[in-house]
């Protein structure tokens, strides 16, 4: 089996999924059968990829550290990471308070002050109480945290460590062998996630209402992947030719994310795909892209910008002013490295943090537009990893990783 065709399974999947759910019929069984499929195609991957990133992730950070690369791989990852939230952050609510947004209308019209407290569920999240705890968790956070120490007492010794080594270096292979399968078999849970997103649309109620804010964020999310990453590609990366190269081999992947909305699975999956023939060598790509598909939350971050700012213009006697759209940014950029996108639900997560960092209740206001945040959801999903792609492949190029012949074998 060779995953040269996974493009073609998962656009059949797509079509399929489509005319199955305009056409059947919307009873009771349909749509059990749809839920059931979704959930345990949604848990079998997590199932399948979190040991393979697991094991591999112990291994790049092994071998970054014998190249004496490692420092330098994190710095440039934390540079782009941080700076690529921070930018999207403050192009969303520019974009908002630039253009005409239709005011929803709210139901209490007096803002209500909060306050916001960090709860110790988000630190557990990424530093649990002990190290067996990581592994009885739903959060990759600290599985990754636990492969990256290992990784390290690894790479010091090498007699002594040798073994261990080539331990994990084997079961890394191994889990390699049975991710492909999930990969392989990936257009199935493409399949029943788009019945849902058909269903969702189908029974999302006025969407007129939301027409403002859904066609900017669309129309912003295909500007911002086909053109200004792909400038932005072949200027760091130092590219000839067409930037919007950067996506070869990942519309699988984006595809994946779109119908999911599920940009930690998806992330995974591209994971994945970049090891196997995306000229991506093992140690950065085992290393940069499980933490860019944790922390890295550049379309979740746009599009909350935009989600904020049209509901403080919702309030008709609220003018927004300098100070107000600065705090919008910077509880924005804050939230994107407080929220792990465990589930779909990450986008409602995050605005609610976002939310309680500009110091507001959510009360009745954002719960004005709970109707859009699941479709938001599926788009936020697809920037994100758009933006994974983008900034893994241009760490290949400055740090020397890439692999210009790609090669078919684990290397």
């Amino acid at each position: 089996m060779k995953l040269g065709t996974i493009g073609i399974r998962t656009a059949i999947a797509v079509v399929a999924a489509t005319l199955v759910a305009l056409f059947a019929p919307q009873n009771t069984l349909f749509l059990t059968i749809a839920e059931a499929g979704r959930y345990l195609s949604l848990q079998f991957g997590r199932y399948l990829l979190y040991p393979f990133l697991f094991f591999n992730m112990a291994i790049a950070v092994t071998q970054l550290r014998r190249q004496r690369k490692l420092l330098k791989v994190i710095v440039i990852m934390l540079v782009l990471l941080v700076s690529f939230n921070a930018i999207m952050a403050a192009l969303g609510v520019l974009l908002a308070v630039a253009l005409p947004l239709r005011r929803v209308p709210i139901v209490f019209e007096q803002e209500v002050a909060g306050s916001f407290s960090l709860q110790p569920e988000l630190l557990a999240q990424l530093l649990p109480s002990n190290l067996f705890t990581a592994f009885s968790g739903y959060s990759l956070a600290p599985i990754l945290l636990v492969a990256f120490f290992i990784g390290l007492g690894m790479a010091y010794d090498r007699e002594v460590a040798e073994p261990s080594y080539n331990f994990f270096d084997s079961l890394g292979r191994i889990c390699y062998r049975i991710a492909f399968y999930y990969v392989y078999f990936s257009f199935i849970p493409v399949f029943f996630f788009t019945l849902s997103l058909i269903n969702l649309i189908r029974t999302t109620h006025d969407l007129a209402l939301y027409q403002s804010v859904l066609t900017l964020t669309m129309v912003s999310a295909a500007v911002i992947i086909l053109i200004l990453y792909a400038v932005i590609y072949r200027l760091f990366a130092r590219k000839k030719g067409l930037g919007i190269r950067y996506l070869r081999g990942a519309p699988a992947s984006l595809a994946f994310a779109a119908a999911t909305a599920q940009p930690l699975l998806a992330g995974l999956h591209y994971s994945y795909l970049s090891h196997k023939n995306q000229g991506i060598s093992r140690e950065l790509g085992a290393f940069v892209a499980p933490i860019m598909a944790i922390f890295l939350r550049a379309g979740s971050s746009l599009i909350s910008g935009v989600v904020i700012i049209a509901v403080l213009r919702s309030y008709s006697s609220l003018d927004l002013t300098a100070a107000q759209v600065w705090l919008t940014m910077v509880s924005v950029f804050m939230a994107s490295f407080l929220v792990v996108p465990y589930d779909a639900t990450f986008l409602h997560n995050f605005l609610q943090l976002a939310y309680g960092l500009y110091g507001r209740t959510v009360g009745s206001t954002l719960g004005a537009f709970e109707p859009i945040i699941p479709l938001l959801s599926h788009l936020a999903a697809v920037l994100d990893l758009a933006a994974l792609i983008l900034l893994l492949r241009i760490m290949a190029s400055l740090t020397g990783f890439e692999r210009f012949k790609a090669s078919p074998s684990f290397t």
